[in-house]
């Protein structure tokens, strides 16, 4: 290290002098040209004075290269630090060991603070038949993934099954509630005309109290989740000691919006447990349901242009009061619509397209319906929900850079699945993972339902 750097420096002071050499002989040969030149004094000085400069930096080239030699042998030679050298798949191996024995030990720490539900656990799943085909075709998975730890499962189906006799799709619908039945899983059909399906079917799984479910009580715990969401981790759903009422999973993820002047942190949809009691008394003492009931004793007063008189004009008081909901009343298209105009207004009416205005009002929803009921009533402020973080998740956005590779899925609590599942390459690469959660024959009828839903979608 030492001989190079000072033979760079030397190299370097050698072209120098080279150059001011060069430099006055072309001056000279230049002489008949209308140049003024400097006297003969004034170059030998500036001649001393270039080299002087040169000799000075190649002198200060030649000390730091000697420095960080005696640096280099210092640390090379001390028992202090000794570099050590790991091979890149080493490093990587040893790398994933320690994050898996982290996450390991995270996961088991939880099992310590977490408890079984005494009651019937439930969980709520909702598609309208005429969105994105994939969100109801994986319906009859999601069944057999929540089964598989502990859960009973209620898919509702949500669209216009009045005029959907003669459409081929109607097929499609048949096909996926045969395999949740096969699954153990229950179906209800709710009728929503006029394109209003998807907002419904999103909206619909906050009122799920309000169903003809007779076959639950009111100490009954129920979860809604997204069609498209496997749960694999029991721990990520179990209940949390000294919190007996319900819990929130990734209940910090999604920043903050404004509704009536007011700013709420959002609550995801996926995952909100609670007994069903709590879900019917946060919508019958909201501040929606008391507006809506203000509205109808003064029906014919103080019309006095706002939205929610002029759009009342549209009722009559009787069909009006016949709407609202009650600790008996069963939920339909028409009362659901009533809530969510009063509370969005124009905003209901419009089309549903993912990212845009509406699309995520059943999540400002549930975020009002709730934080209004825990916090500004009597009986919610007994009420005692715990709010968590969610399990690592195994997202869809690059499937192929995880998926195929992985045969022990344990550290995830959840798993997004794709949309484009219809293309071939697709299914193999999720079939890795249904190994993993289920048995040979399971997987064996999931490869019969997907051909048979392949073949329905090519007819």
């Amino acid at each position: 290290m030492r001989t190079s750097l000072s033979f760079v420096c030397i190299v370097c002071c050698s072209q120098k002098f080279y150059f001011g050499v060069e430099v006055e002989t072309n001056l000279k040969e230049n002489s008949s040209m209308f140049i003024k030149y400097p006297s003969e004094g004034y170059i030998v000085s500036r001649r001393i004075s270039n080299r002087s400069f040169m000799i000075s930096f190649c002198l200060g080239c030649i000390i730091i290269g000697l420095s960080f030699s005696f640096i280099y042998i210092y640390l090379s030679t001390s028992n202090l630090y000794k570099p050590v050298f790991l091979p890149t798949q080493a490093a990587i191996a040893i790398i994933e060991t320690t994050k898996n024995v982290v996450e390991s030990m995270h996961i088991n720490s939880l099992l310590a603070d977490r408890v079984d539900a005494k009651s019937k656990k439930y969980v709520f799943a909702a598609c309208s038949i005429s969105s994105l085909e994939a969100y109801c075709f994986y319906t009859p998975i999601v069944t057999l993934a929540w089964r598989r730890l502990g859960f009973e499962v209620i898919v509702i189906f949500v669209g216009d099954f009045i005029n959907l006799k003669d459409h081929k799709k109607s097929e499609d619908i048949e096909l996926i509630i045969e395999y949740i039945h096969l699954f153990g899983g229950r179906t209800y059909d709710f009728q929503a005309s006029g394109g209003y399906d998807i907002r419904v079917a999103q909206l619909i799984r906050i009122f799920l109290a309000f169903l003809p479910m007779n076959f639950t009580n009111d100490n009954d715990y129920f979860t809604i989740t997204d069609s498209d969401l496997i749960p694999l981790r029991r721990e990520q759903y179990m209940l949390t000691k000294d919190y007996p009422d319900g819990f929130i999973v990734n209940r910090f993820c999604c920043g903050f919006f404004t509704q009536r002047n007011r700013s709420y942190q959002m609550i995801p949809m996926s995952h909100l447990y609670m007994k069903k009691h709590l879900w019917r008394k946060m919508v019958l003492q909201s501040f929606i349901h008391k507006e809506l009931i203000n509205i109808t004793e003064h029906f014919h007063s103080d019309l006095n242009g706002s939205y929610e008189y002029q759009f009342m004009r549209s009722y009559s008081k009787r069909d009006l009061k016949s709407l609202l909901l009650n600790e008996h009343k069963t939920i339909d298209f028409a009362t659901l619509s009533l809530y969510a105009r009063h509370e969005f207004q124009e905003v209901y009416e419009m089309p549903t397209i993912r990212a845009k205005a509406g699309w995520d009002m059943d999540q400002v929803l549930i975020t009002m319906l709730l934080y209004d009921y825990l916090n500004k009533t009597t009986e919610g402020q007994q009420v005692k929900i715990h709010e968590r973080k969610m399990l690592k998740r195994l997202d869809r956005e690059r499937p192929f850079l995880a998926w195929p590779t992985k045969l022990d899925f344990s550290k995830y609590g959840d798993a997004h699945i794709t949309h484009n599942i219809f293309q071939m390459k697709f299914w193999p690469t999720h079939l890795r993972l249904f190994k993993y959660l289920f048995n040979e024959t399971i997987v064996q009828i999931l490869n019969e339902y997907y051909r048979k839903y392949l073949l329905l979608r090519f007819v």
